[in-house]
């Protein structure tokens, strides 16, 4: 995967578990660019910069080489549902190349198939 896919993949995959890609202002303490963040539930904001020039700096998700980022990812992949059969049968086929990634120990193959999971569902999910 080249850098630019995988900075994609973890945005697609960090706005899949509820983070928001947004604009942050200049003079941020965090970062000056674009980010995204998410809201616990005491109100404190998560960040997550997505710098041009510096790809893997923390805080930057890191899905594709965390497994402590990746697997709550695949365990919420896994428990969406699709209503349709043919649906119901593709979901599934993601779900199980996720799932021999995972049990090879091979997070990048882990973290390709849950990006190519969630771009075919957030095409195909129930609106």
């Amino acid at each position: 995967m080249t850098d630019k896919e995988i900075l994609e993949g973890n945005r697609l995959i960090a706005e899949f578990m509820g983070y928001v890609y947004n604009d942050v202002p200049k003079g941020n303490p965090h970062n000056v660019g674009s980010g995204i963040t998410k809201t616990n539930n005491m109100g404190d904001d998560y960040y997550f910069s997505f710098p041009e020039n510096e790809l893997l700096n923390f805080p930057y998700p890191k899905y594709h080489e965390d497994w402590n980022w990746l697997m709550p990812a695949c365990a919420k992949f896994d428990n969406l549902s699709m209503s349709s059969r043919s649906k119901e049968k593709r979901y599934e086929r993601s779900c199980d190349t996720i799932d021999w990634a995972v049990t090879c120990y091979e997070i990048l193959p882990a973290f390709e198939a849950l990006v190519d999971g969630i771009k075919w569902y957030n095409q195909n999910k129930d609106k």
